[in-house]
């Protein structure tokens, strides 16, 4: 890390994507998606994030300064690379990848991923969560448990630990090919469920009769089964 003064505070940069947290990185990454922001905005908001000096200080200091400090990032250049990496130790415990093996894993997964509308990065600090546990700890599909984990993780793990591991898990031939057929059948699922329900949202046979309770319940079943059917 480089330190820098501005405004009597020192704040430091990073010289490197292992000196960057997840969620410096997903800070990063939503910025350089964002169009509605000119180069330069992205630069001094880039600088915001990396060193946590306020936006407002870094938007009133000297553009001179300003560009100096971001030629500092030239690791911004190169990729994160993602050798897979299939465990690590965070805060004094070590983790390790698994696969996702059981509906609730998958659940949790599709629910993840459809959340952050497919983007691994916006989503990985979930999916890791989900992933990665420590030697014979269970998972829960608790969605406040795995925000928390999620949260540590993006604020305790590095960029380029992320991206390893996310690479070991994708690297695996049978994990993506259970990742991939749940997500044919959870969306064959899906559609089944919306012809379900539209048909059952019609009245009765006399004409007056509102869809039952049990009529909804026979939908939940049926998109139930229809993820587990292996043929579909």
């Amino acid at each position: 890390m480089k330190p820098f003064k501005l405004n009597s505070t020192t704040y430091f940069l990073p010289e490197s994507w292992q000196e960057v947290t997840l969620e410096q990185f997903q800070r990063y990454h939503a910025t350089q998606k964002d169009a509605k922001l000119g180069q330069l905005e992205k630069a001094g908001k880039i600088l915001n994030i990396f060193s946590e000096a306020p936006l407002t200080d870094v938007e009133e200091a000297g553009a001179e300064l300003m560009f100096r400090l971001f030629e500092r990032l030239n690791f911004l250049k190169e990729e994160v690379t993602s050798e897979p990496v299939a465990h690590f130790l965070f805060n004094g415990a070590t983790y390790y990848v698994n696969s996702l093996e059981k509906f609730g894993e998958l659940a949790a997964y599709d629910r993840v991923v459809g959340h952050f509308k497919g983007d691994m990065i916006a989503a990985s600090g979930y999916i890791l969560a989900i992933l990665c546990r420590k030697k014979g700890e269970v998972f829960t599909n608790d969605k406040n448990a795995l925000t928390e984990q999620a949260k540590r993780f993006e604020k305790g793990l590095d960029a380029q630990t992320v991206m390893s591991l996310i690479a070991f898990f994708l690297s695996s031939a049978q994990e993506s090919r259970t990742v991939s057929q749940f997500s044919l059948r959870a969306e064959a699922a899906r559609q089944k469920l919306r012809e379900l329900l539209a048909a059952t949202s019609m009245s009765g046979t006399d004409g007056s009769q509102p869809p039952s309770i049990w009529r909804r319940l026979f939908c939940k079943l049926t998109l139930f089964l229809i993820s587990h059917s292996k043929g579909s």
